[in-house]
């Protein structure tokens, strides 16, 4: 998932522009990070692709993020549908 197309969404949602100062002022779209393993941090480095696991407002932002994906992938699944419903009688014919 991509951040800058995260936040141009939120936007076109009129979210409150109040709410996505405070989010992108304290680090809750782009998050900074590291990893630990086996005791050892590595350095810090900003995550800006994807959502960070166990962020509260991760699974909110992942759903807006992929919600349009839905909707697309519903077009789609409708215009199959009538383009195997329109042609699918000429086909029957051909075979008989």
């Amino acid at each position: 998932m991509n951040n800058y197309a995260l936040i141009i969404k939120l936007i076109n949602r009129k979210f409150a522009i109040q709410l996505l100062t405070i989010f992108l002022s304290y680090g809750l779209v782009f998050f900074v990070t590291c990893v630990k393993l086996n005791g050892h941090v590595n350095y810090v480095f900003s995550l800006i692709v994807g959502v960070r696991q166990g962020g509260v407002l991760s699974s909110l932002f992942c759903a807006i993020f992929i919600d349009q994906l839905v909707d697309k992938v519903i077009i789609i699944l409708k215009c199959l549908w009538l383009l195997y419903i329109h042609c699918m009688p000429q086909y029957i014919f051909l075979c008989q």
